[in-house]
């Protein structure tokens, strides 16, 4: 009762302000909560917050105590307005980032409150929650200024160049978007709004509905050309390629967007994305919005959720580019829970920055994973100006049983992308039983890329594995030319391609590797010259780039037994429905080749060539899976040996 009674006097408090409450409970996963039927409660498949984007709500509840989801929490305390009260439900037992969540609770507006354990059932469902507050469509003056500038850059560029409206979250961005959307249909002209889903446009139909036609993203990147003027609201929570496909459609088309981290696309991607739009787009508009109108200015849940995120930019690193590159370098290695909040916030903030994809869960997991470090690059003996951070993972060391498990496709244990996707790949358990050195990401301050900042970096922490126990170190990472020569200049080989495209860039992934241990260099050179003998073939057949497979150029020689010895494993585990037809299609590709004539099933299924209704018809199949399921037993039939 104690803690309705503090909740509610919170709740009241809000609501006699624009300012926004927090709370806090920690509880046992047993602990069942009733909630108000005015509250939003997420919990459970956390992963889906980005559909109530957009939304405003003066209850919020986000119960994470079967995954702890930044990015839910981040989003789901943005979507409470001024007047209401978020609350966070986590664990009781404490971790380095609940202890971050409750060391920063914003005094007099904030709650935390720890369940007994012998608590089995908290009723709240009768807590007094002041209904959600109707949108008004009076402008501020700075959104007027925004309004006008989106006015006449429609008049000017409406089909050359487009205008980015970006904002932190409840600027009233969507609140601009609606009323030009009714200034225009007042001239008549139609309009087309996308967003990664109808609901997420709940403020801008409150001014705005019926008049403009929505379309879903796959639909207006790659479906029937649309007439009017193109809006985008949430632009950042599209896929990236999606979002590119868009602008080169229609290259007038006017974005919005938050970029604090949690968003599909990271706060990198947008600075990236823009850089590349003004390099395309002279004439492109970048506008943004300060001023918060879903609260008031200076809200304490605002402030307390950018400083445990660390979601704001921090200060770049006072030295230039040019002394940055000939002055020495100081580095330190590290886990994350151990730097000091400044160091903490300048790492984390060069991650969000120079990556597509980092995001408040990567923070959570930086404090929390024990086989997580930081390698820091400095430039000051001081060791206080952050140039350029490795993020690196150890991973592998599993069991054998749960090694075996992997190599069957059986299990994936979190935090060890690399010990198993090579254990799954190679179709060999032993891999995932060694220890393996992953470098996630390495993230240069912006002013001072280009200067040879993160070459250093990289030679330094080669360097230092080699005085330790890696078999290798290695790297996965959506690949791109210029990426994949940076890898190359260091000495990393090539073992593996992704056979699908990542879902935010379009590219596919490369596994590379760097060999430590002596006794493992002529088989990690072994696979990337059997990775080069199937190359050439994927470069067809995944229609890449005359650049990109330069780029991957002077890679190892292999003999046809060498190959041959290496293929058996992996055929051996496609055979067994251990590897999957995309993950063994090359290899397949390159042992059956002489049969591809003969066996019409395996060209149409390696050559990935389109299924008529003829061919289904005469090969009795109706769709790719029973192809592939074909291509299994055509195997087994050749008693292949290799």
């Amino acid at each position: 009762m104690q803690m309705h009674t503090r909740l509610q006097a919170l709740i009241d408090k809000a609501a006699a302000t624009r300012w926004r409450g927090l709370a806090v409970i920690q509880a046992e996963p047993e602990v069942e909560f009733s909630w108000p039927t005015e509250a939003l409660v997420l919990t459970g498949a956390l992963n889906r917050y980005r559909e109530h984007l957009g939304q405003s709500q003066t209850l919020v509840v986000v119960d994470m105590r079967h995954d702890l989801h930044a990015d839910a929490l981040a989003a789901a305390v943005q979507i409470v307005q001024g007047g209401g009260v978020a609350v966070c439900v986590v664990p009781s037992q404490t971790n380095a980032f609940i202890t971050r969540l409750t060391s920063y609770l914003p005094p007099l507006w904030s709650l935390h409150w720890v369940c007994p354990s012998a608590c089995a059932h908290t009723d709240l469902s009768n807590l007094t929650v002041k209904a959600p507050q109707t949108q008004t469509i009076e402008l501020t003056l700075e959104q007027q200024d925004v309004l006008e500038a989106l006015t006449a850059h429609i008049h000017t560029h409406s089909l050359t160049a487009p205008a980015l409206l970006s904002a932190a979250r409840g600027r009233g961005k969507s609140t601009v978007l609606g009323v030009l959307v009714q200034r225009l249909a007042e001239l008549n002209r139609p309009v087309v709004v996308c967003a990664p889903s109808k609901r997420q446009l709940q403020a801008l139909d409150a001014i705005a509905a019926q008049q403009y036609r929505f379309v879903a993203p796959d639909a207006l990147a790659t479906g029937a050309r649309q007439e009017g003027i193109v809006i985008v609201d949430e632009a950042a929570s599209l896929p990236a390629n999606i979002l590119a496909q868009i602008v080169q459609r229609y290259p007038g088309v006017i974005m919005a967007t938050t970029n604090e981290g949690y968003e599909t696309c990271g706060r990198g991607f947008l600075l990236n994305f823009c850089r590349q739009l003004k390099h395309q787009y002279p004439a492109m508009q970048q506008l943004s919005l300060v001023a918060p109108q879903r609260f008031a200015q200076g809200c304490p849940l605002e402030t307390w959720l950018h400083q445990v995120l660390l979601l704001r930019p921090t200060a770049q690193p006072d030295i230039s580019a040019k002394d940055a590159s000939t002055a020495p370098c100081h580095y330190m290695w590290c886990h994350a829970s151990t730097l000091s909040e400044p160091l903490l916030s300048q790492c984390f903030a060069l991650l969000m920055d120079a990556h597509y994809q980092t995001s408040p869960n990567d923070l959570k997991q930086l404090l929390d994973s024990p086989n997580q470090q930081l390698c820091i690059q400095f430039a000051d003996t001081d060791m206080q100006q952050v140039t350029a951070v490795a993020w690196l993972s150890e991973e592998g060391q599993l069991d054998i049983e749960i090694s075996e498990q992997v190599t069957m496709g059986r299990r994936r244990p979190p935090g060890n992308l690399l010990a198993q996707s090579l254990s799954y790949y190679m179709q060999d358990p032993e891999l995932a039983t060694l220890l393996w050195l992953r470098v996630v990401r390495i993230a240069v301050a912006v002013p001072l890329q280009q200067q040879g900042l993160g070459s250093a970096l990289l030679r330094h922490l080669l360097t230092a594995a080699h005085k330790r126990h890696y078999v290798a170190v290695g790297t996965s990472f959506a690949s791109a030319p210029a990426i994949n020569r940076f890898w190359r200049r260091h000495d990393f080989l090539p073992v593996r391609i992704g056979s699908k495209l990542d879902s935010t860039t379009a590219r596919h992934s490369l596994v590379m590797l760097h060999c430590i241990a002596p006794n493992w260099r002529d088989r990690v050179t072994l696979w990337a010259a059997a990775f080069a003998y199937e190359f050439e073939a994927a470069a067809v057949l995944y229609q890449l780039s005359d650049e990109y497979v330069a780029s991957l150029a002077e890679l190892p020689n292999i003999s046809m037994e060498a190959y041959h010895n290496w293929a058996s494993a992996r055929l051996q585990g496609f055979c067994a429905k251990h590897l999957d037809f995309a993950n063994a299609r090359m290899t397949l590709l390159q042992v059956l080749k002489p049969n591809l004539n003969a066996q019409p099933c395996l060209r149409y299924a390696l050559c990935d060539l389109p299924l008529d209704a003829e061919f289904k018809r005469q090969q009795g199949v109706t769709g790719r899976r029973q192809l592939h399921e074909k291509v299994r037993q055509i195997c087994l039939a050749l008693h292949m040996t290799i």
